[in-house]
């Protein structure tokens, strides 16, 4: 009988050291965190000069310009697919802004923006830049999308643009030429000519002409005559 208790009485002190020893374990080790969810988005913008970079320099119109963002395109569908499987969609905002909720363990990710938005109008890719990490992007880590979402790097910001309904900052402009008078060998004068955005005459009070350099001459009054006006053909 006391064979028996001693028996039972040395299980019941194994039993209890094996908890004693799990439970230091337990208190010991460092808790084991769960993957922190992380807001990743960017800005898709209207990219009228087709540079790549969404904030524009126009203080040759005013200082006032000196620093201009181009608008972002709402209505713009993007879908994200993680390093796991797990896909996610947003659609930009008004102000070109979308953004998905991901946790910091499913980096990388593959990020695929679309160009047509929600009234239909269906944009082009723009050029590679500053600030267009293009179309379809994969990006590395959470740090590289999570804001602020103000259209600037790469990283979850593509620019798109209309081909034909805007152009460079400061584009050539041109202008027909006019002679007075029945002037000797005019067929070779310049009757459109084109010339660089803020160019400037000579300055000349003479009466010689008002000449502007550097143009180009696109076509001479011997191959169009007299030019009374100009029109664009989009």
């Amino acid at each position: 009988m006391r064979a028996h208790l001693d028996s039972n009485r040395s299980i019941l002190l194994r039993v209890l050291a094996a908890a004693a020893i799990a439970a230091t374990a337990v208190i010991g080790s460092p808790a084991i965190s769960e993957a922190a969810p992380t807001t990743c988005g960017g800005v898709v913008f209207h990219d009228h000069d087709a540079d790549g970079e969404r904030t524009e320099n126009y203080g040759f119109v005013s200082t006032a310009y000196n620093s201009v963002d181009d608008p972002g395109i709402e209505g713009i569908d993007v879908a994200v697919t993680t390093a796991s499987g797990v896909s996610a969609a947003a659609t930009t905002d008004a102000a070109g802004v979308w953004s998905v909720s991901i946790d910091d363990a499913d980096f990388p990710i593959r990020v695929s923006i679309g160009a047509t938005d929600s009234d239909g109008t269906d944009y082009e890719a723009s050029s590679i830049g500053p600030d267009n990490g293009g179309q379809v992007q994969f990006i590395a880590s959470a740090g590289d999308c999570s804001g602020p979402f103000d259209g600037s790097g790469t990283a979850g910001n593509a620019a798109l643009l209309l081909p034909g309904s805007t152009c460079e900052n400061r584009p050539d402009l041109a202008t027909s030429c006019y002679l007075f008078g029945d002037i000797a060998g005019h067929d070779s004068m310049a009757a459109v000519v084109t010339l660089p955005d803020g160019a400037d005459d000579n300055g000349a009070t003479d009466g010689s002409p008002f000449q502007v350099e550097p143009y180009v001459v696109r076509a001479t009054l011997g191959q169009v005559g007299t030019v009374w006006g100009l029109d664009h053909d989009r």
